[in-house]
């Protein structure tokens, strides 16, 4: 299957229907479904500005398989979430999806950031495998299930 990535700019839909789809990806992707209401996200688009948005879509079908959600502000980009279709894990769409942050931001000379469960192995996987490094571990960042988090950094100094 082929597949490419749309930024925010060229999805020509409402907030409200972005925000839907987008949890509907993320209520498939997760485990114990998705960690943020449609509300939740249909307010980051509203309140965080410069936010970045990189959906992938299957060519063929035009079907959301995943996207990308965060924000970038002077230096820094922050990942909010990652999420990726169940029956689309585990053939790189993930790790394209970062790494097309990663671009965005060493031209933007900037480093991101993110929080991950401990115990998602096949997402922290995917982010050492993309270049970060754990930096420190906070307790209880997670509710529902309570669980620590592991901050992670990329450094564009290193891609430079």
């Amino acid at each position: 299957m082929k597949y490419k990535i749309i930024e925010r700019t060229a999805i020509h839909l409402s907030a409200t229907l972005i925000a839907r789809r987008l949890y509907d990806i993320a209520e498939c992707a997760y485990e114990l479904g998705s960690p943020w209401s449609v509300e939740q996200f249909s307010d980051t688009f509203h309140r965080h500005a410069p936010l970045f948005l990189y959906v992938i879509e299957e060519v063929a079908t035009k079907e959301w398989q995943g996207f990308i959600l965060g924000h970038h502000v002077l230096d820094s980009f922050d990942i909010y979430m990652i999420a990726i279709l169940k029956e689309s894990q585990g053939n790189g769409l993930g790790t394209c999806l970062v790494e097309h942050v990663q671009a965005a931001a060493i031209t933007a000379g900037a480093d991101i950031t993110l929080e991950v469960r401990c115990s998602n192995q096949p997402a922290l996987a995917v982010y050492q495998k993309c270049g970060f490094e754990i930096v420190s571990r906070i307790n209880d960042y997670y509710k529902q299930p309570t669980e620590d988090a592991y901050r992670m950094v990329w450094s564009n100094k290193n891609e430079k």
